[in-house]
């Protein structure tokens, strides 16, 4: 499981997430770049391109990434 702190230190630049947090984040959570894509409701290749730092998250996907990772967050608090 994610280490919560890592996750916690990440999050709390509360700008954008950088390519390398993004990667980083889906690592310490175990996910594969497929997963993430589902669990956000994107292409693989949206996932893809935010790790390579093509593209960065925004509008409706940005919410949904943050949210995802709070979720994250609390079920590793209990």
């Amino acid at each position: 499981m994610a280490n919560c702190a890592d996750i916690s230190i990440i999050m709390q630049g509360g700008g954008c997430v950088t390519a390398q947090e993004i990667k980083a984040i889906r690592t310490l959570l175990g996910l594969s770049q497929e997963a993430l894509a589902r669990e956000l409701d994107v292409s693989l290749s949206t996932i893809s391109k935010w790790e390579t730092g093509i593209r960065t998250p925004r509008g409706i996907a940005k919410t949904a990434l943050k949210l995802f990772l709070e979720k994250k967050l609390s079920q590793s608090k209990h």
